[in-house]
């Protein structure tokens, strides 16, 4: 997404940029793009919301530990999968 300073984003480019943010920043005009929208938006707001929620909650599980075994074949079918 590349808008440029006054570029009105639909809510669909919306929510689409919000799922972004999760995983890489937004460019600057982006991100102004996004914060004007969410600030006129409540539907995408709740989105922005309830996403950031979620992630926050699933950061919040705490690791797994499997058992040695389990690691291993993990590791073992991994390595069977990487091998031509």
């Amino acid at each position: 997404m590349k808008p440029s300073a006054d570029y009105n984003l639909s809510c669909s480019e919306a929510r689409a940029a919000i799922q972004t943010r999760l995983d890489e920043p937004l460019t600057a005009d982006s991100e102004t793009a996004l914060s004007r929208h969410v600030a006129g938006c409540a539907p995408c707001a709740d989105y922005q919301g309830d996403l950031g929620a979620m992630r926050d909650a699933l950061r919040s599980i705490p690791p797994l530990k499997l058992p040695a075994e389990v690691r291993e074949d993990v590791r073992s079918a991994a390595r069977r999968r990487d091998t031509p």
